[in-house]
């Protein structure tokens, strides 16, 4: 072998490690290059890479033969796992025993650097083999069908170790001198070999960025909905995989599945929980639907393993901003809402000073006129018209008042069931006109409050009669009080036809109105609104179209402090 031939070589087998291949690609071609290069007829490399310990066989002719095992793996004298079968052949132990580089035989057949080699295989050489401590000299048989062969070890690196063995069938084929130049050719490979896992290791953390990458892409689409980010993350797991030609993903979250193409419900497979507030809401797995090479290392890599974990926390995360997005949102809106309705109830007890003074001097004035004596009779009835107007006029005034927080409450101790047992007396004969059936669940003994007592009763009464006008056809009006820690609760609702998310939305602004004109301010519930919230309560709304409505109002039990007992005049 010329030394041209040496490096052309070695240079041509450190660009093909550099390709990352999979270590079958590699070894076919490595091994088509050790014939050209040693004119061997065939080449047995064992190797340990790794957690893997393997033997390949390769040769041309005849024929073309691939081959290689998963071997388990035999322990020296010094601890180290070899790339040995575990039987008591003496071969197997001779390899043993050039790898851990302990072989005691004539010098003939060895070199200095601890490699074995033999011209003529017909002729057992004698060896003391530290592999078999009970029979440590025997004699090595090497078989029939190849007269000359070489043993070389390698290392891989400071842990793993190979083993190259050179066969040929003619007799005497190999040289001193060329088994010298083939321990430095093996030493090549080794670094070959180690270079080639190293870039396959890099190649797939490559695969592992770009499918973080691409996930952090999908999550900050805007407006992504959450089942979109899964399906699209879901796409990304199987690229991102050592085999992702037969690669396949899933994605439970919440019980809704995003899959990719042939994923089975199969071992082994890779998989990861998605744990959100300290809750498990899914989980992540990915499995091969084709049976993978056996010569590569584990079916999955540890560093699959933690890149589907950081998915996993990655999803978790998408998760938790979004939900936080909605609830910013949605606080948001109701600052939004708060400020619009600030900006109303200024402007509508703006409006009711201005008009109390003139309401009042027509009020007046018209009362005066009405006691004329000798008025026709139309003039008296055009009168009391505008007696009733003005007064109608005084009450639109007043709810804005109340709206606005203009009106004091004068407030007491209440007893709720007893106010929702008077509210209700004067509505009965409309319930049973109307075929409305009236249920009461009151709870006794229920706790008292510190309240307005008429304010409260306009809360009941205007939400009795907005139940009344959602049931023309009749139904069913509940009415419950209920008690817990630091508050109670009136529930009031109805069989009526409900309202949709829309109508729910704008229920406490002011003047909004679903009923024709003429048959309602729009005053009614923003009244209710500000009257359970100058108690220092709130007040909820459930209801679907077609399914009824449901308020609920909770309200403090005891006193308020004494800076929201408003002292205000009051007017009319």
């Amino acid at each position: 072998m010329m030394e041209h031939d040496f490096f052309t070589f070695a240079r041509a087998l450190a660009q093909l490690a550099n390709q990352g291949q999979t270590r079958r690609d590699f070894l076919c071609e490595a091994s088509q290059m050790l014939l050209a290069l040693t004119g061997c007829d065939e080449i047995e490399l064992r190797g340990k890479d790794g957690r893997l310990l393997f033997r390949w066989e390769f040769r041309l002719q005849p024929g073309l033969h691939r081959h290689f095992e998963i071997l388990t793996g035999v322990r020296n004298a010094a601890g180290r796992l070899l790339p040995c079968s575990n039987d008591d052949s003496a071969f197997e132990q001779l390899c043993c025993d050039v790898l851990s580089g302990s072989i005691s035989a004539p010098a003939s057949f060895l070199t200095e650097h601890g490699s074995f080699w033999t011209g003529d295989t017909s002729v057992p050489v004698k060896v003391i083999l530290r592999a078999n401590a009970s029979h440590p000299a025997q004699m090595a048989h090497f078989g029939k069908e190849y007269q000359s062969l070489a043993l070389i070890p390698f290392a891989l690196s400071t842990e793993d170790v190979g083993l190259l063995h050179l066969k040929s069938r003619q007799p005497l084929f190999f040289t001193l001198e060329q088994i010298v130049r083939y321990e430095e050719i093996a030493q090549t490979l080794g670094m070959a070999m180690a270079t080639r896992r190293t870039q396959a290791a890099l190649h797939e953390r490559n695969k592992e960025l770009k499918c973080l990458y691409g996930i952090m892409q999908v999550a900050m689409r805007p407006e992504g909905a959450l089942e979109e980010i899964l399906q699209g993350i879901v796409r990304l797991l199987p690229p991102a995989m050592q085999h992702p030609e037969c690669a396949a993903a899933r994605i439970i979250f919440d019980k809704n599945s995003y899959l990719t193409r042939g994923f089975q419900e199969s071992t082994p497979r890779l998989a990861a929980d998605i744990v959100v507030g300290g809750l498990q809401r899914g989980s992540i797995a990915v499995t091969y639907w084709e049976e993978k090479d056996a010569l590569e290392s584990d079916t999955f890599l540890e560093e699959e393993q933690s890149l589907l974990d950081a998915v996993a926390s990655q999803i978790a995360l998408i998760i938790a901003r979004q939900r936080a997005e909605r609830e910013k949102a949605k606080l948001q809106e109701q600052l939004r809402h708060a400020d619009r309705l600030a900006t109303i109830g200024q402007l509508a007890a703006g409006i009711a000073h201005e008009l109390n003074e003139p309401l009042a001097n027509i009020l007046g004035f018209a009362q005066l006129a009405r006691k004329a004596p000798e008025l026709p009779r139309q003039t008296e009835q055009d009168i009391e018209k505008i007696v009733a107007s003005s007064l109608h006029a005084r009450e639109i005034i007043k709810k804005l008042l109340t709206f606005a927080r203009q009106v004091p409450p004068s407030k007491s101790e209440v007893d709720l069931n007893q106010l929702v047992t008077h509210g209700l007396y004067f509505l009965e004969a409309r319930f049973a006109k109307q075929g409305v059936t009236l249920e009461l669940s009151l709870t006794p003994n229920l706790p008292k409050i510190t309240a307005d007592a008429t304010q409260l009763q306009q809360v009941l009464v205007n939400l009795a009669v907005n139940s009344l006008h959602a049931m023309p056809e009749g139904g069913c009006l509940t009415i419950k009080t209920l008690a817990d820690e630091g508050h109670v609760t009136l529930v009031v609702a109805d069989t009526g036809i409900g309202m949709s998310e829309e109508v729910k939305q704008q229920l406490f602004l002011p003047f909004f109105t679903t009923k024709d004109v003429g048959q309602g301010t729009g005053l009614g519930l923003p009244v209710v609104h500000g009257i359970v919230t100058s108690h220092g309560g709130t007040i909820h709304v459930n209801s679907e179209l077609g399914h009824g409505a449901r308020f609920t109002i909770k309200l403090p039990i005891g006193e308020l402090p004494e800076n929201e007992k408003s002292t205000n005049d009051e007017y009319f």
